[in-house]
């Protein structure tokens, strides 16, 4: 029996000015980001300059994971840091995919969402896309040090399912965080866009849906 590890921004929707795997073109990040200088603003009293240094450095040293980087270095504490960040509105940047709470509630018992997300932002996001109950205790969000592209939150995500690598499939948009680290412990791989290593693409959650069903 096939079971499913999906990624969520970008995967089960897009951005409402979202580009296939440019995740930081996005007006949803282009908030976060206005999100991050004013609460770094006010917590540190960083000027821009300053936090885009600083970014920089956690890109560099950190994969990216600016709320691990913050707290490690500066000593904030992520969760404040994540809930401050992250608190948008859904419905100013998602664009819901038709059909996607019937897709869901035929496979919810056969999958698992996996996003570098706080829990803040994924619940808000379920609810949003109508999929909040179906979803249930399958989620596992950004608020660990084990995130992608980490290969064990991949192990514990197939614990999770209580699944074989051989019969699973982890779905999401982007190459390095959703596929290379999935086909290293030998989990299936289906891309929302272009790659050099997935075992399917789809060109949007439209299709995305379709080829699921298929593998049921």
């Amino acid at each position: 029996m096939n079971k499913f590890i999906f990624d969520m921004d970008g995967t089960l929707y897009n951005f409402k000015d979202a580009i296939p795997g440019k995740f930081y073109d996005t007006g949803f990040y282009s908030d976060l980001k206005k999100n991050i200088y004013s609460y770094l603003g006010e917590k540190m009293g960083f000027n821009r300059e300053r936090i885009d240094k600083e970014l920089a450095v956690a890109v560099r040293d950190f994969n990216g994971e600016y709320s691990l980087y913050f707290e490690k270095v500066h000593g904030i504490d992520r969760y404040e840091y994540l809930s401050k960040v992250f608190s948008l509105d859904p419905e100013k940047h998602i664009v819901k995919t038709k059909g996607l709470p019937e897709f869901y509630a035929k496979i919810k018992d056969r999958s698992l969402i996996l996003t570098t997300a706080p829990k803040s932002w994924a619940k808000k996001v379920l609810t949003y896309l109508e999929i909040v109950d179906y979803v249930g205790d399958n989620l596992i969000t950004g608020e660990p040090d084990i995130r992608k592209p980490n290969p064990l939150v991949f192990i514990n995500a197939l614990k999770m399912l209580k699944s074989e690598p051989e019969n699973t499939y982890s779905i999401g948009d982007q190459e390095h965080s959703d596929i290379i680290p999935a086909k290293n412990i030998g989990i299936k791989t289906i891309i929302v866009g272009k790659s050099k290593s997935a075992d399917y693409e789809v060109k949007d959650t439209k299709e995305l849906m379709k080829l699921v069903e298929e593998l049921l």
